[in-house]
């Protein structure tokens, strides 16, 4: 099964995933949508739904959940029925910057220890507006062999694969 669609919200010019979105979405002929915001725009519309949704108040909890709200709410109007989402992916693959500074084996141990308290929002707010939602990178099976990686195989320089044995 092909995705139709692919969306990407960027907020501000320290988007840095912009030039990598574009790229995938282009190799793989995907109607790709750009949602470009302002912080403040960011946090109009998804944390109202937010709260309403997660029964929350957490300050931090509802920030981290208004990209995916946002992406979310665009797909409904879209029409999407079914949305994958990259939920997992920073925790267990050392996608956020913050991370990188760290040497194993304090990454892996942060790293341990980000992902066993994890919590995802997009489950809740896909079913809120009856849209099925997946996150392949929190399913146990690709979880428990990503926490058998160091953090030399999970951030290093290396061409951008799509495909496995592509570069």
């Amino acid at each position: 099964v092909k995705p139709a669609l692919a969306l990407t919200v960027l907020v501000g010019d320290a988007a840095t995933d912009r030039p990598y979105c574009r790229a995938l979405a282009a190799q793989h002929g995907f109607n790709h949508v750009e949602i470009e915001l302002t912080p403040d725009q960011l946090l109009a519309d998804p944390l109202d739904f937010g709260v309403r949704v997660l029964g929350t108040f957490d300050g931090m909890e509802l920030r981290n959940s208004c990209v995916v709200a946002r992406a979310l709410l665009e797909a409904k109007k879209l029409g999407a029925e079914f949305v994958l989402t990259g939920d997992g992916s920073d925790e267990l693959l050392g996608g956020y910057s913050f991370t990188h500074a760290a040497e194993d084996p304090e990454w892996t141990k942060k790293r341990n220890d980000m992902c066993a308290r994890w919590f995802f929002s997009a489950p809740a707010m896909g079913d809120a507006l009856g849209m099925r939602v997946a996150s392949p990178f929190t399913h146990d099976e690709f979880a428990s062999w990503a926490l058998t990686l160091d953090k030399a195989a999970c951030i290093a320089e290396r061409m951008l694969e799509t495909y496995p044995g592509e570069a």
